[in-house]
C-alpha cells in the first residue's frame, strides 16, 4: 500500500513513522484532512479527540464528512473511515472536550496536532506539548480568512 512513500522516503523512515504515535484534537476542516493525510501516509498509531458531531454546514469544507455521516460523532466516523482506507492503523477514539481529559492518560505520544478552535485546549495542548518535549504544530487563527499567501508557518514565541 505504501510503496510510493517508501520509494520517496526510503523503507527506514517509512518503518519509524509507522511506530509514531500522533495525537489530533479537533477532526474539522483542518485537524480531518490532516489525519486522512497521515494516514494515507503511512503513520499507524492515533488518538483523535473531539466532541463534536458532524452537520450540513460540513459537507463542503471538511473531507471526512459525508451525507450519511450526519448527525454522526466525528471520531466514530473518522475511525470508520480510517480502517476502510488502512485495517492495520490502530485509533483511539475519544468523544469528548479536550479540557475535560487528562493527556497524561494518553499512550506515549510523539506528536500533537492542535485542530481544535478553543483558546483554552489549545492552551492546555501546548503546555503538555512543552512540559513533556512533544512537537506540536498547531493551527491558529484561520477562520474566514481565504489568502492562502498570508499563511504563516513559525514558532509561537515569533
Amino acid at each position: 500500500m505504501y510503496d510510493r512513500i517508501e520509494k520517496l522516503i526510503g523503507k527506514d523512515n517509512l518503518d519509524k513513522i509507522n511506530q509514531k504515535h500522533i495525537l489530533i484534537v479537533g477532526l474539522g476542516g483542518v485537524g480531518g484532512t490532516a489525519f486522512e493525510a497521515l494516514i494515507r501516509s503511512g503513520f499507524l498509531n492515533f488518538t483523535i479527540v473531539d466532541n463534536d458531531k458532524f452537520e450540513i454546514s460540513n459537507l463542503n469544507r471538511q473531507i471526512l464528512c459525508l451525507r450519511n455521516d450526519l448527525g454522526k460523532n466525528k471520531v466514530d466516523v473518522a475511525k470508520i473511515r480510517t480502517l476502510n482506507i488502512n485495517d492495520n492503523i490502530k485509533v483511539n477514539c475519544i468523544n469528548d472536550d479536550i479540557n475535560n481529559i487528562n493527556l497524561e492518560n494518553i499512550n506515549k505520544i510523539d506528536y500533537i496536532i492542535d485542530a481544535c478552535d478553543d483558546i483554552k485546549g489549545k492552551k492546555k495542548l501546548i503546555k503538555f506539548a512543552n512540559d513533556n518535549q512533544i512537537n506540536i504544530i498547531s493551527a491558529l487563527g484561520m477562520g474566514k480568512r481565504i489568502d492562502p499567501t498570508k499563511v504563516i508557518i513559525t514558532r509561537l514565541d515569533k
